[in-house]
């Protein structure tokens, strides 16, 4: 999503790529699986299927194909955590950040949490993957998304007008401009929700929540599944032009991140996924609910 709310909650082309194969592949994976088994113990013990086939060697195949249909599930975990597993030292963009979103979709339980300035470079992904899970849940259970951004309805740094000497000036209308597009993304989330619901899914396994702290925008942390830690800084700098003026906004989609902790190995950035986890769920407790959630606020 860019600035302006322009492509805030537009489907991709691909959200909708191929949710029968999804949706059914697993099931088709374990009737293939319980066939192969059920096929082996036949041409092992009845003599004319196995001298149609011409092989007797039968059994040992059957009992693998038993055993590959037992632990499909716990396959499927592993790929998961696999292919979520940084490059060490690696530089995650705006685009590789999507991927990652994308990935973390296809675990059982789907927690995302974030902290940082508005959120917007990752609503546009998260609500796509919800949209596909409207036509398949796949092996996801639960969704947990959690947004922590600054609380724009008091004076900050970060956003502000350039001061003729280079200094912050607090300017009331362009907070809310900043509201207003928070208010729009947590409006696209629970919309989004509110849709899987109406699709069967419990009150309880599927949220999508904004809170607010009182404080600066200088990191961007992005915490996927309890498995991984994607942490940058914003350039808290960086200027945007608007109604002739200049303002101290920082773009999210222009901030690299880098994973700083990873739960399968240890990337000795003194700091565990637990460690970060805690961080964050202490702020997330003593954050509050904005008033512009699900409705809107003016300064």
């Amino acid at each position: 999503m860019t600035r302006g709310g322009g492509r805030i909650g537009r489907r991709s082309g691909r959200a909708g790529a191929g949710p029968f194969h999804e949706r059914f592949r697993p099931l088709a994976v374990r009737v293939l699986l319980v066939c192969i088994f059920v096929f082996g113990l036949v041409a092992s013990f009845v003599k004319p299927v196995g001298d149609w086939i011409g092989d007797r060697a039968f059994a040992g195949g059957s009992l693998l194909s038993l055993i590959a249909f037992l632990l499909y599930d716990a396959i499927l975990d592993l790929s998961s955590k696999v292919a979520a597993r940084p490059a060490p030292r690696a530089a995650v963009t705006s685009d590789a950040l999507k991927e990652r979103i994308i990935v973390a979709f296809s675990a059982r339980k789907v927690e995302i949490r974030f902290l940082g300035y508005t959120g917007e470079t990752l609503v546009s992904t998260i609500d796509q993957c919800l949209r596909r899970l409207q036509d398949s849940r796949g092996r996801v259970e639960t969704v947990t998304v959690r947004l922590l951004v600054p609380d724009f309805t008091h004076p900050v740094v970060v956003p502000s007008r350039v001061g003729e000497d280079g200094s912050p000036v607090d300017d009331r209308a362009y907070r809310q401009r900043l509201i207003d597009r928070c208010g729009d993304s947590d409006r696209i989330l629970k919309g989004s929700v509110d849709n899987l619901r109406r699709h069967g899914w419990s009150v309880g396994a599927v949220s999508c929540e904004y809170k607010v702290f009182r404080g600066f925008p200088r990191d961007k942390v992005v915490i996927l599944n309890d498995e991984s830690v994607l942490q940058g800084l914003y350039d808290v700098r960086s200027t945007r032009h608007w109604q002739e003026k200049d303002y101290y906004d920082p773009e999210g989609a222009s901030t690299l991140l880098s994973f700083v902790a990873h739960q399968s190995e240890p990337l000795q950035t003194g700091h565990s996924v637990e460690t970060w986890i805690n961080h964050f769920d202490g702020l997330w407790q003593l954050a509050a609910s904005p008033d512009w959630s699900g409705g809107g606020r003016t300064v």
